[in-house]
């Protein structure tokens, strides 16, 4: 066999390999995809001359999903040093902000569905902040607010995207590998702000409602508004 069929199908254990070995479902989706892709091309070589017609097109989708995913992996770099500006930080509590959600989170999410890779939205409303603000006062309604921010990123790995997406409201997108993920992490976040209540002059709680992709919604927004009022249905059930 020419060497360009030992050199493809070694690039694409190598990929295989690579994707086996990461946690993050995004990479490791697009590892399996460029192991695919070379696998296409050192078939289209293998039958090369055997069958004309087939060699031809299996060597054109196996370069097109090359280029293809090349793409989708330039477009995350970009998004990925973009998230990093000083722009997209929230002050307070040093968690990403609205602008980083409209301009950087939307499309990485879309990434997500094109690829197929499992995630998870949440939407986290802070309960009696305003309680706290009123008797307390605001510089403790903000130190409340800063904790609730630490306990998110305590609990959700680098890679999760976590936003302050309004005064006390967080969202927060997370891939999974199934949707019975998102209760293991909710348990995580409860223990640990059970934990560091002890020592807080105010109690810190939450309410949140979540949504799976695909199960619950083929998009992002569909999968936000759900997670939204399924949020409103656990903060009013508290209520009353």
């Amino acid at each position: 066999m020419p060497y360009e069929i030992y050199l493809t199908i070694g690039l694409a254990i190598l990929f295989f390999s690579v994707g086996l070995g990461v946690n993050n479902q995004l990479f490791r989706k697009l590892s399996t995809m460029y192991s695919v892709a070379f696998l296409l091309i050192s078939v289209g070589k293998f039958v090369e001359g055997q069958a004309i017609f087939a060699d031809k097109l299996l060597s054109f989708f196996g370069y097109a999903m090359w280029v293809f995913i090349f793409y989708l992996n330039y477009r995350l770099v970009v998004l990925e040093r973009r998230k990093e500006g000083q722009e997209y930080l929230d002050a307070l509590t040093g968690v990403k902000n609205r602008l980083y959600f409209e301009k950087v989170l939307k499309e990485k999410v879309s990434k997500y569905e094109m690829l197929g890779v499992p995630y998870v939205v949440f939407f986290f409303d802070m309960d009696n902040l305003k309680q706290i603000n009123d008797t307390l006062g605001h510089s403790v309604g903000d130190e409340a607010i800063v904790k609730f921010a630490k306990a998110l990123k305590e609990n959700f790995r680098q890679e999760d995207m976590i936003v302050r997406y309004g005064g006390d409201e967080f969202v927060v997108v997370a891939s999974v590998r199934t949707c019975a993920d998102a209760l293991v992490i909710l348990s995580r976040i409860e223990h640990y702000t059970e934990a560091i209540n002890k020592g807080l002059p105010f109690r810190l709680s939450f309410s949140v409602g979540f949504s799976c992709f695909p199960e619950d919604g083929k998009n992002f927004n569909e999968l936000l508004n759900l997670a939204d009022k399924r949020m409103y249905e656990i903060k009013y059930s508290k209520k009353g």
